[in-house]
């Protein structure tokens, strides 16, 4: 687990490249079972730059604004760039502006990989690793709010040690901690903090002397207090730094053999940080650190039989975190962790038979998580020039870049694909808004990946909600608990009409009671909503209830292969039973 000076270029950026991608056209929309009512609309892939380019990043502002970086050549590959454009509901607001460029320098250990973290004033930090034809050192720039360089590039670790694996995260002040690995004579973690104005604080090591460290993770809660994440020769480490920078003790949070840790922090100072068991183990685990920088018990999240890869976490608006993952069979699962902590059931998002990974993954403030993934393929991507790798393809049914939705609750909905056929495409990346739409940003061939000479393109594509399905659940004192011993006993049959769900529904209780909550109506072979409302109703009062149809609702009663659908019924204040649907025509009668 120990770090490695090569950097992200000759090892987890060699491992990006081994993925290919066919797309299945625009929008391809799997329905499965036991799966929530996610709806989007994703908008076509769209092509962002016109020259060779590799590795993107995005992120949103406070405006649903997109600011999408990547890594560029020039048209005659004497130069490396650093390239950026702006979007806004997946379109351009502008030209492609060159940020950064330099010599391309022939170095395997070079990954100039810029990395993102934007402040509540929508100004985004960029840092990426330069080349001086000696070392390799750190640079960051600053966007306006605008989306213009505010000033000039700045160094921002020494010179004469290579730095790599960086990280950065910002606070509510606008200061961004960036994290990085230095080498010579060995490996150990550093940080430095960089204020609005442009000025930085003194660099500090955080991890202990003499022992090999990699950098991997850092994230900053609501105080501006940062918490750190490495590998070391002792497993998992972190700190945490206070808010005005100072590092407190490090800790071990694991056994050895673990490493590859991510942290998301939530709005209480609590900090959640997930890793990779290997050493024949292989699986996820993750621990939370509370407010004070203690750690709790550690947890398994990854089932007993699935050997896993490494892990990406994130969290929500409600403190709940969402830890996705690759497992040995590529197959991309993600789990959901409540504002508790605790863990809910293991969800394999991926198509079991189709051979999925490098998953990605951001969250909404509304509680929607939307992870990506994409199809690696056997081989390396650095052939001798104008050499084609041997035996080299890739397969047109399956290798397609994929999302999927979960919810507020929990489900996962149903998976896109969003490269265009034909295409192959790697290294995802996405960002959502404050209104959940996600902006995905990936890297595609023209022609094939597997010879030297192949040309890549950055695109993109963005999620718009086909509805509103991603409410955030009720407060306690809403959460639908009836008044009394009263309950809502259902009729045994429904109907559709105009679009919704019709159900009768009768109040059993003492007077003076009612019955107040909520109504679903699930298939009882999974978990898939088909309707879902609202009740209020004084004991002994009879209604027809009218239920919202959810997007795969509809696909299941108004267009079914048999006329009559069994539901089952749930909810609190609600007497679980088996409804019958009897199916019709859409807006027509029951």
């Amino acid at each position: 687990m120990k770090g490695s000076k090569a950097g992200e270029w000759s090892a987890r950026a060699r491992a990006q490249w081994l993925l290919g991608l066919l797309a299945l056209g625009a929008v391809a929309t799997a329905i499965q079972p036991g799966r929530s009512e996610a709806a989007f609309d994703f908008t076509p892939p769209r092509t962002l730059n016109d020259m060779r380019a590799f590795f993107p990043h995005v992120v949103v502002d406070s405006q649903d604004r997109a600011t999408v970086v990547w890594v560029a050549t020039s048209a005659d590959a004497d130069l490396i760039l650093i390239q950026a454009v702006r979007l806004v509901s997946g379109v351009p607001t502008g030209p492609v502006q060159t940020l950064w460029s330099a010599p391309n320098v022939i170095n395997p250990e070079w990954c100039p990989c810029p990395r993102l973290a934007i402040d509540s004033q929508d100004r985004v930090t960029v840092v990426w690793q330069d080349f001086d034809g000696t070392s390799l050192f750190l640079q960051a720039l600053q966007l306006g709010a605008d989306g213009l360089p505010l000033g000039p590039a700045q160094t921002l670790s020494k010179p004469g040690e290579d730095a790599f694996d960086h990280r950065l995260a910002v606070d509510s002040k606008g200061i961004v901690t960036v994290g990085w690995t230095a080498s010579e004579p060995i490996n150990r973690v550093l940080s430095v903090r960089v204020h609005p104005s442009g000025t930085s604080d003194p660099e500090q090591t955080l991890s202990e002397p003499g022992v090999d460290s990699s950098m991997r993770d850092l994230a900053i809660d609501r105080e501006g207090r940062a918490t750190v994440v490495w590998d070391s020769d002792f497993g998992v480490q972190s700190v945490r730094l206070d808010a005005n920078g100072a590092a407190g003790p490090v800790q071990t949070l694991s056994g050895d053999e673990a490493g590859a840790p991510r942290v998301a922090v939530d709005s209480q100072g609590r900090a959640t940080v997930a890793w990779w068991r290997g050493s024949g183990i292989y699986d996820v685990q993750a621990v939370r650190l509370g407010a004070d920088g203690a750690p709790g018990s550690i947890r398994t999240l990854s089932p007993d039989s699935q050997e896993t890869l490494e892990p990406i976490v994130a969290i929500d608006g409600h403190d709940r975190v969402t830890v996705a993952w690759e497992d040995f069979a590529h197959r991309v699962s993600a789990v959901r962790l409540g504002a508790d902590g605790l863990p809910g059931p293991v969800h394999v998002l991926s198509d079991p038979d189709r051979v999925a990974g490098q998953p990605q993954l951001a969250t909404a403030s509304g509680g929607m998580s939307v992870v990506v993934w994409a199809h690696p393929v056997a081989g390396s991507i650095f052939p001798s020039p104008g050499e084609c790798i041997e035996g080299a393809s890739f397969e047109p049914e399956s290798d397609v870049i994929q999302a999927a939705v979960i919810g507020a609750h929990g489900l996962p909905g149903p998976v896109y694909s969003l490269s265009r056929l034909g295409e192959q495409s790697t290294s995802p990346a996405v960002a959502v808004d404050s209104r959940g739409r996600p902006t995905v940003v990936w890297t595609s061939f023209d022609g094939t990946y597997f010879c030297a000479d192949v040309e890549t393109r950055i695109q993109s594509s963005w999620g718009a909600k086909a509805f509103d399905s991603w409410s955030p659940p009720p407060p306690p004192d809403e959460a639908g608990v009836p008044s009394g011993p009263a309950a809502l006993k259902l009729g045994k049959r429904a109907f559709v009409r105009r679009g919704r769900l019709v159900i009768r529904g009768f109040c059993a209780g003492a007077p003076g009671t009612a019955c107040k909550g909520r109504v679903r109506l699930k298939a009882p072979a999974g978990a898939v909503v088909v309707a879902r409302g609202r009740f209020h109703l004084a004991a002994g009062k009879r209604r027809l209830l009218r239920l919202r149809l959810s997007g795969l609702g509809e696909k299941l009663v108004v267009r079914p292969r048999r006329r009559a659908i069994r539901l089952k019924a749930e909810g609190s204040g609600v007497e679980s039973r088996i409804v019958s649907v009897t199916a019709a025509r859409r807006g027509g009668k029951g």
